[in-house]
């Protein structure tokens, strides 16, 4: 208190004055006004500048957050909680009053953190995933997601876990996978590409035997697996058989011995294959004979019968029983002119090849030709030096050439052959030998067996006389006389009624033959005619 006085001659007078002075009212100002903090993070503390006079005391409307700490007008400290925007008045008082300023208070949660232990996910259409993809999470609490663009059908998301069954393809595609709450957001590029299923083949049949131009294969296989993309096949097949997305089909135009063929069905989720065997046969050949009834003349008829064949080519002939001599046989067909005789026997001819065996059958006669040898005795018994009488054969021969004559071995010295006939005077004694004779013309040869024997000079016996003189007077005993021996000699045999017979016998035989129809035309290589 102040006392004041005024004083003068008069005297005095005071009076009492309190005076205060106060201090300035302070300018408080927050920079910025807005704080946005994160949930456990430190926070910059928030330091007021203030103009004016001093502030005495500092108080704050409503209180902080849990973590924050006003003292003094400073904001610090770490938020432990989240909190939307709040309003704070914040008083600085004085003697000179109070000054207030507004603050707003955020207090976001951490941005979360996203991340997968992979990036690149193969799946396979129609498969579940073996485990569900989930994510591993860091700083605070997601909020939401977005995934972009959207999963495949049949893959979910929740939470930031993809698990499911894909039902489609997909090629790779980039899948960005973000975290969001109030404090920020974090991404995740994931790759994710779906398979088509491995295709898996089966067949009704792996085997298929086919005949050339005949047998129409379809086979189509069966997949149970997933859809093939593409197809191969190896080897090239037959000419004739296409292969098409998993099928074979034509008939084929070429023979094939057997071979496996391996067929691929390929997508994007590998390639699985199986085996096929084909075997293209050569069509059976069906063969026939026009004639299945042959007859010729031993020696004199000529053959050549030719088979037809229809469907494929025979690989190799075979026949039964063997052929006469003189015939041959080559690829079914039969020629030549037999040189033995033959009653009708049925051969059969096979022609046969990959697709089977076809056969046709002949009956085949080869008759005996007209013609006589003989001679009038076979066996010949003669003396060395005797002249033989000429042995001559009879013969006829059914054609105009003449014969040919040969004997074997040759005759001992003296004896003569000429043209079948023997003769001559032995001079050699001989045991009784057989002697070939053989004739040919146009006919098969034929061959007559004759023993000829050969016998020594017979000499005349001297006896000595032993008697003793009496018995040289003696008057002499009767003589005997033996029979006599009849002398080995050559027989010729020809009755004049056999020669007849057998002039007759020919003569009738060329009358029919000119009379008849010739079945099998005489020469080299001249086909059988059909009557």
């Amino acid at each position: 208190m102040y006392t004041i006085w005024a004083n003068n001659t008069g005297g005095s007078t005071n009076v009492s004055l309190n005076i205060t002075i106060l201090e300035p009212s302070a300018n408080i100002v927050y920079d910025p006004t807005n704080l946005v903090l994160t949930r456990g993070e430190a926070m910059e503390p928030a330091i007021p500048e203030v103009d004016g006079g001093a502030i005495e005391n500092w108080s704050i409307y409503p209180d902080l957050p849990d973590g924050l700490v006003f003292e003094n007008g400073t904001i610090y400290g770490t938020p432990t909680v989240n909190m939307t925007i709040a309003n704070y008045l914040i008083y600085g008082n004085n003697s000179g009053g109070s000054s207030v300023v507004g603050l707003s208070i955020t207090i976001l949660e951490p941005a979360p953190t996203i991340t997968y232990q992979t990036d690149y996910l193969v799946l396979t259409r129609g498969e579940t995933m073996p485990s569900a993809l989930q994510a591993i999470f860091g700083g605070g609490a997601v909020a939401s997601f977005t995934v972009t663009p959207e999963l495949p059908d049949g893959l979910n998301f929740t939470n930031g876990t993809i698990f499911g069954t894909p039902t489609v393809n997909s090629t790779l595609v980039q899948y960005n996978i973000t975290a969001l709450n109030n404090g920020g957001s974090d991404y995740f590029l994931l790759n994710i590409t779906i398979l088509e299923p491995v295709a898996i083949l089966d067949a009704e049949s792996t085997y298929f035997e086919l005949i050339r131009s005949v047998d129409y294969m379809n086979l189509t296989l069966n997949n149970t697996g997933g859809m093939a993309a593409t197809w191969e096949i190896e080897p090239f097949l037959p000419d004739g058989l296409i292969f098409d997305n998993g099928t074979i089909t034509g008939t084929p135009t070429v023979n094939a011995s057997l071979a496996s063929y391996t067929i691929w069905a390929n997508n994007t989720g590998g390639s699985d294959s199986i085996i096929i065997n084909i075997k293209i046969l050569e069509p059976v050949a069906n063969i026939s004979y026009r004639r299945t009834d042959f007859t010729v003349v031993n020696g004199q008829g000529s053959l050549y019968i030719s088979p037809d064949i229809l469907g494929g080519n025979p690989e190799t002939w075979e026949f039964e029983p063997e052929l006469p001599s003189g015939l041959t046989f080559s690829n079914g067909l039969i020629s030549g002119v037999p040189t033995e005789n033959l009653t009708t026997t049925t051969y059969t001819v096979w022609a046969n090849n990959s697709g089977g065996t076809s056969f046709a059958t002949i009956n085949l006669t080869v008759d005996q030709p007209f013609f006589v040898v003989r001679y009038p005795t076979t066996i010949l018994v003669l003396n060395v030096s005797e002249n033989m009488p000429v042995t001559a054969p009879l013969y006829y021969f059914d054609e105009d050439d003449k014969p040919v004559w040969k004997i074997e071995p040759s005759l001992p010295e003296g004896l003569v052959f000429d043209n079948g006939t023997i003769f001559g005077v032995p001079t050699t004694p001989q045991p009784l030998t057989m002697y070939n004779i053989t004739v040919r013309g146009e006919l098969v040869p034929f061959t007559i067996a004759v023993m000829i024997e050969i016998l020594a000079v017979e000499n005349e016996m001297v006896i000595e006389d032993q008697r003793n003189a009496s018995q040289v007077n003696a008057p002499p005993p009767e003589t005997i006389f033996p029979e006599p021996e009849e002398k080995n000699i050559a027989y010729w045999l020809c009755p004049l009624l056999l020669i007849i017979f057998l002039w007759l016998t020919a003569m009738l035989y060329n009358a029919k033959n000119r009379n008849d129809d010739v079945e099998i035309e005489a020469g080299p290589e001249v086909e059988a005619k059909e009557d």
